[in-house]
């Protein structure tokens, strides 16, 4: 189904999740960059990690981190 996620999104996600964790203060290029993963499609899975509830935005998209909601 649509919105749905699949295994592989969820361990792509699961990948995200653990590098904020190690590097709050990387930007969406870096995790694209440093995993090897479209920027885009990191785009998808950090919207898709905040709108969960998992992640929020914290200052800036440059300058600022990302913070993990527990």
């Amino acid at each position: 189904k649509k919105g749905e996620l699949n295994m592989e999104n969820k361990e792509m996600i699961k990948i995200i999740d653990d590098a904020i964790k190690i590097n709050p203060n990387l930007t969406a290029k870096e995790i694209s960059v440093n995993l090897l993963i479209p920027f885009r499609r990191v785009q998808r899975y950090l919207s898709t990690l905040k709108e969960k509830g998992f992640i929020v935005r914290e200052g800036s998209n440059k300058k600022g981190y990302w913070k993990i909601i527990n």
